[in-house]
């Protein structure tokens, strides 16, 4: 169920990423060219095993769109192009990544990287470059706080903190239980810390 639905998430970013682009295109009478997205993807055992699915999803969701004649522009069709560079789940490397897409690769959109701790720093630099850059996977608020050309699709982290906090003290009565998750969160493996705030906050109320 995991696979599926971030599968179903990155599908879903690079539709918006390829409906965006539509709306940005725009070539005239010409043939418009082909419409490049980035896509950022992890080698393999860098996420504990998504990685794999992620990709394909991605893939996946090109293809379907090619096969429908590809991308409307000024009222022709062209075919996207999905740029993917290849990473370990290391800030510096999804910097490099984002720069290399853009400047390099002249992509019009990214999608990806999909944990917070590289999309935080890849978002600076898609946003000071105004590409659009979705995150199929970040939770961190930092990743979107003061951008216009950055996005997410997961629920944040303050979001999911204050929900796990009032469900366990409305619903279960269980305060305790509460500031148990608190601390679970601070030494779970791979646990979005950032929620802890939110939940806190739920907490002592």
């Amino acid at each position: 169920m995991l696979r599926l639905k971030t599968g179903l998430r990155v599908i879903a970013c690079i539709a918006v990423s390829v409906t965006f682009c539509g709306c940005l295109v725009n070539t005239g009478p010409s043939k418009p060219p082909p419409v490049r997205i980035g896509f950022i993807a992890y080698e393999p055992g860098e996420l504990y095993g998504p990685e794999l699915f992620i990709k394909q999803a991605a893939q996946l969701a090109v293809e379907k769109v090619n096969e429908s004649g590809g991308l409307q522009i000024s009222g022709q069709k062209t075919k996207v192009v999905l740029v993917t560079e290849t990473i370990k789940s290391r800030p510096e490397a999804a910097v490099a990544a984002v720069r290399r897409l853009i400047n390099q690769e002249r992509v019009v959109a990214i999608v990806g990287p999909h944990v917070s701790r590289d999309a935080i720093p890849a978002g600076a630099v898609a946003e000071e470059s105004k590409i659009p850059m979705i995150s199929t996977g970040s939770t961190n608020p930092q990743t979107t706080a003061g951008r216009q050309f950055v996005f997410v699709v997961s629920f944040t982290d303050d979001l999911q903190g204050r929900t796990m906090a009032r469900f366990a003290r409305r619903s279960l009565g269980l305060s305790e239980a509460a500031r148990s998750l608190i601390s679970l969160m601070n030494t779970a493996r791979g646990w979005p810390v950032s929620s802890e705030p939110g939940l806190r906050k739920r907490v002592v109320r």
